[in-house]
């Protein structure tokens, strides 16, 4: 019993310091839908991108997943941390990226006949090119991808799910 108790209590921590935001996590919205990844970034503009995540290195990162139309699922492998987007929930995965680098995002779940094309480039970058790679981009997020925001019930706990929102 004490050995299992040990166990449990040892997890517990692990998981929780995994999961920890940090004092500034920088946050992005992901939004899944068949057969393709797309980016929403903070600012006064919401920009976004689809198909190409650039993150800053050393500085958590706290991606808010939305499927916009059946189950997917948010796996960097290097990350080693993988999150279901599940319609009308906003789940979250919280990552420390640290190693500059280019990556793959892959969806791990059968989402359609397209599934194994569904893949996004992940680049790890210093903050300065993070910044201007952010301020380069032109498009503001959909408002189709506005309306699955103002249902994150984390963020809004007001609104409820499949409410739509204001």
């Amino acid at each position: 019993t004490i050995i299992v108790l040990f166990g449990g209590a040892y997890s517990w921590k692990v998981l929780n310091d995994i999961e920890d935001k940090g004092d500034n996590p920088l946050t992005v919205d992901v939004f899944a839908q068949q057969f393709a990844w797309s980016f929403g970034y903070p600012g006064k503009d919401m920009k976004f991108s689809e198909g190409e995540l650039h993150v800053p290195t050393n500085r958590t990162v706290q991606f808010k997943m939305h499927a916009l139309d059946v189950i997917h699922s948010f796996w960097v492998p290097e990350w080693r941390i993988k999150k279901d987007a599940v319609p009308g929930i906003t789940t979250t995965a919280v990552v420390p990226p640290d190693k500059p680098g280019t990556y793959q995002l892959i969806c791990t779940e059968l989402c359609g006949f397209g599934h194994a094309t569904m893949r996004a480039k992940v680049v790890v970058e210093p903050p300065k090119k993070f910044q201007e790679w952010v301020a380069g981009l032109k498009r503001e997020i959909p408002d189709p991808y506005l309306k699955v925001i103002e249902q994150d019930t984390e963020t809004n706990p007001a609104t409820p799910v499949g409410a739509g929102g204001a």
